[in-house]
């Protein structure tokens, strides 16, 4: 375990995975411990905003190293997919679907394109074995250069925005199962998010922290119990 992280493991992570906060970009943890009903606001509170290096999280949750990426041919290969995707979808008709669902059209596209160039391209498997669409990372390169990827599209020119668009939910069943590089690919869309406007970026995750948020969260399922709603008239 990475010495830098001792404390956040040893405080840190045992509090957010008992309340389920978030962790990095607004990710939840799921585990759950035997903790006290209130977790140890002063340590999360110190903690909050602060930057963590993303090899040493997913070393220190998982046991899993991150790989800085080195491999030239395959950086070849996958800009390649990357151009052609851009260019298959451009030339279709346009998307009509949701434009919050775009992002999954252009990694589907991506996977298949990554598949034609011969790659060992699929879909990461979890530590019980199986397959989950949902959830960090998108994919992965099974071959003798391991490497997962993350498909992002964000909207051409948005570069320089402070908004949140990378998120990591840690998970008791995780896509992380292996060393490997890790690699973010993100494809800038035009404003209707309808058509890539030509732009792929490959962001080295060995390079990039991310940010401890804190922050009390529920589902639907929850909040809408049935037995808990207000019935009638006040």
């Amino acid at each position: 375990m990475p010495a830098a992280l001792d404390i956040a493991h040893n405080n840190i992570l045992p509090w957010c995975a008992s309340a389920g906060f978030a962790f990095g970009l607004s990710c939840f943890f799921t585990k759950r411990r035997k903790m006290a009903k209130i977790p140890d606001l002063t340590i999360m509170k110190s903690n909050h905003g602060k930057s963590f290096a993303f090899p040493d999280i997913i070393e220190t949750i998982y046991d899993r190293k991150v790989i800085k990426f080195s491999n030239p041919s395959l950086l070849l290969q996958l800009k390649s997919a990357a151009n052609n995707t851009i260019s298959i979808i451009n030339s279709l008709p346009g998307w009509t679907g949701r434009v919050n669902e775009f992002g999954n059209y252009v990694e589907i596209k991506f996977a298949e394109e990554c598949l034609k160039l011969g790659l060992k391209y699929t879909s990461p498997k979890t530590t019980k074995g199986g397959i989950r669409a949902t959830g960090y990372p998108d994919g992965f390169i099974d071959d003798a250069y391991p490497c997962y990827v993350e498909i992002k599209t964000y909207a051409d020119g948005s570069e320089n925005s402070s908004f949140r668009s990378f998120y990591f939910s840690p998970s008791a069943s995780p896509k992380i199962t292996q060393d490997a590089s890790h690699l973010l690919v993100g494809f800038a869309t035009t404003k209707t998010a309808r058509l890539v406007s030509g732009k792929a970026h490959f962001t080295d995750m060995f390079l990039k922290q991310v940010k401890l948020k804190l922050e009390f969260q529920q589902n639907n399922k929850h909040i809408y119990n049935p037995a808990q709603l207000l019935q009638g008239q006040l």
